[in-house]
């Protein structure tokens, strides 16, 4: 097996673009924000045929709230995700 990809640093990248898009706070204490972030977190640890229906099925659409500033973060992040990690390297190149 040969290992492609390391669940540590992908977790790091998706954790310094929260704090890169201004929503660490939000992450720190909207519990639906922190839930799916680690759920995007966890996307990694999913067979690669299965990554990508868990995203559109579960976690395209970002979670919720009234704070128009922090909706858009969270849409940048979600694009963010899915063009770079989602039909880049999840595709191509993994952990599996």
């Amino acid at each position: 097996m040969q290992t492609r990809g390391c669940i540590f640093h992908f977790a790091q990248a998706l954790f310094r673009r929260v704090q890169s898009e201004g929503f660490l706070e939000a992450y720190q204490n909207i519990q639906a924000v922190q839930t799916w972030i680690k759920l995007i977190k966890a996307l990694a640890l999913l067979p690669p045929d299965l990554i990508t229906m868990a995203w559109h099925q579960w976690l395209v659409n970002v979670p919720q709230t009234d704070d128009h500033l922090l909706q858009q973060k969270l849409h940048r992040f979600a694009t963010y995700f899915q063009e770079t990690w989602l039909y880049v390297r999840f595709e191509t190149t993994w952990n599996h």
